[in-house]
Parts: structure tokens; C-alpha cells; sequence
């Protein structure tokens, strides 16, 4: 559909990702203020970026709600180049001052764990559809942490780490919504 849409419409893929980022944040703050269970407001907001598209629906998320929003908001990222939209997007974040924690920096990564358990909400963007096997690494690690925790877990696209190869024992994000 996004292949279609960037040719058929001339839509490059950062107004895509802009768009989606601009929904799925809606959708959530539609969905906490018509939900007691799904708590949004004032709390704070984690979003988990890997270095894909899906991580960049991620960027413009936090962007957005650093932008429209009482909540404070965190950046995490498995490493800090990417897709073109990835880096166009995180450059973007740090420009406007988000506070970015980078994974790959053994020294961040704790404050990466504490950031993840003492959140409210956190928008999964670690990735999406184009998975093949299973999440390794950090990324892997990410999710168990966000499993771990208490927040309201949003997943953009699919939860991470759930692709067509998925097999039950993979590492995945165990998001309330989708």
C-alpha cells in the first residue's frame, strides 16, 4: 500500500510516516479518554524505536507529543542510523531537544531499562512487518523489558516481533493495543 501510494500519488514516504505518526497518536488519545483502562493523560510516554520505518512512525510520534502534549516523552533507540526516514526523523527529535536513549551505548542502557518500567505508555516501534525470524540483540532485550513493565503498551503496525515466520517461543512485544 505505501509503495502504491509514494507511486501512484507522489506521497513520499516521510509524509506517509508523518501521517501515521499524526493517527496512531490520535487514535491512542481518543482511545485513553473513552477507556479508564487505557490511562493516557499526563503520564509518561516512552517510544521505542528501531532503526526502520516502524521506528520512525515512532520518532514522529514522540515528536508529536513533545509538540501537542502535557506528557513528558522519551526516545529510545536500538542505534542511531537507519532508514532514510529513520534519520530524517530522529534528527528531528534531537533538534527539538527530546531526550534520546541509545541502546547501543552500554552506558544508556540501564537508564533505557529504568525509563521503560517507570513509564505510562510506550508506543512500540522496535519493528514491524518486514520482520524475518526472530528479534535478537537489544532489540530482543527491549521487549522483554516493555513486557515487564506496567505501562500501556501501543504497538505501531504489529507488536515486534511478530512476523509470518512468528513461532510462539520468539521474542515479541505483548501490546494492549495494536
Amino acid at each position: 500500500i505505501d509503495d502504491s501510494a509514494i507511486k501512484n500519488t507522489g506521497f513520499g514516504p516521510l509524509i506517509l510516516m508523518e501521517n501515521a505518526g499524526i493517527r496512531i497518536l490520535a487514535e491512542a488519545i481518543a482511545s485513553a479518554s473513552s477507556n479508564a483502562e487505557a490511562p493516557f493523560d499526563n503520564k509518561s510516554v516512552v517510544c521505542v524505536a528501531g532503526a526502520g520505518n516502524n521506528g520512525g512512525d515512532a520518532l514522529v510520534i514522540a515528536r508529536q507529543i513533545h509538540s501537542r502534549c502535557p506528557n513528558p516523552v522519551s526516545v529510545i533507540i536500538i542505534k542511531d542510523k537507519g532508514s532514510e526516514a529513520f534519520d530524517f526523523n530522529l534528527n528531528l527529535c534531537r533538534n527539538l531537544g527530546l531526550n534520546i536513549i541509545n541502546v547501543s551505548d552500554l552506558k544508556q542502557q540501564e537508564h533505557a531499562r529504568d525509563s521503560i518500567l517507570s513509564a505510562g505508555v510506550i508506543f512500540d516501534g522496535i519493528a514491524g512487518t518486514g520482520i524475518k525470524g526472530a528479534l535478537r540483540g537489544s532489540a530482543a532485550e527491549l521487549c522483554s523489558i516493555i513486557n515487564e513493565s506496567n505501562a500501556l503498551a501501543l504497538a505501531i503496525d504489529v507488536p515486534s516481533g511478530i512476523g509470518d515466520a512468528f513461532i510462539k517461543d520468539y521474542p515479541a512485544v505483548d501490546a494492549d493495543y495494536t
